[in-house]
């Protein structure tokens, strides 16, 4: 069974990925793309060779999204060449048959498509799909306070984070309702290790997440 978890950022998804991960006994990968499966960061000449399998092998996904981005020409390409890296490391995740993601494709886009405020729904088709999406929130407040945790973003930038969350969610309800998949919605106020547990329990009495865990 494949999860990947959607929120905006300092919500909570590389926090709360591995400690879920772990309850419920699957792996967990950040699902960035310039990570190997061990969760090792590639570098130097593996990072490239990455770059190159994954625009090569997927032309129909990188000549989409060089279509679907509505900005300029590096723009473009950026996007596009991430993409296809993130496809294609969910698409090793997937052939392993069972993984937490906390940052996976379907993220992705709608990450690009607040930054953008573009729709990129378009794409949907040609990217991997999970089998249950948890689909984290917290308040306004909360994840001012974590992104001012973080460090290295401006002040202006964390007092505008609301809009941003606002935009984010708006365009991930607009993707998950495409997607046909469980969406379990879970308020990430709490500790991290509770959150993960909250998360466990409705897997749990989620009937398609059962049914997959069986197939297993």
């Amino acid at each position: 069974m494949l999860i990947e978890l959607i929120g905006p950022g300092a919500v909570g998804k590389s926090t709360v990925g591995p400690l879920l991960a772990d309850l419920i006994g699957v792996p967990h990968f950040a699902g960035q793309g310039f990570y190997d499966l061990d969760g090792r960061r590639l570098t130097g000449r593996r990072l490239w060779a990455d770059r190159i399998v994954s625009t090569t092998t997927r032309p129909g996904l990188m000549a989409a999204a060089l279509q679907a981005h509505p900005g300029p020409t590096q723009q473009r390409l950026s996007f596009a060449l991430t993409t296809c890296r993130r496809e294609r490391f969910a698409a090793r995740v997937a052939a392993k048959g069972s993984g937490v993601f906390s940052s996976g494709p379907i993220h992705w886009l709608c990450q690009e498509s607040t930054r953008f405020q573009h729709d990129l729904t378009t794409l949907l088709p040609r990217v991997i799909v999970s089998d249950v999406y948890v689909r984290l929130t917290a308040s306004t407040e909360e994840v001012t306070r974590r992104l001012a945790a973080r460090g290295g973003k401006s002040q202006e930038r964390i007092a505008e984070h609301h809009l941003w969350i606002r935009r984010y969610l708006d365009y991930a309800d607009s993707i998950l309702d495409r997607l046909d998949r469980p969406v379990i919605a879970v308020d990430s106020d709490a500790e991290p290790d509770e959150v993960a547990g909250i998360i466990a329990e409705r897997l749990e009495a989620n009937p398609k997440s059962r049914s997959d865990r069986e197939k297993e």
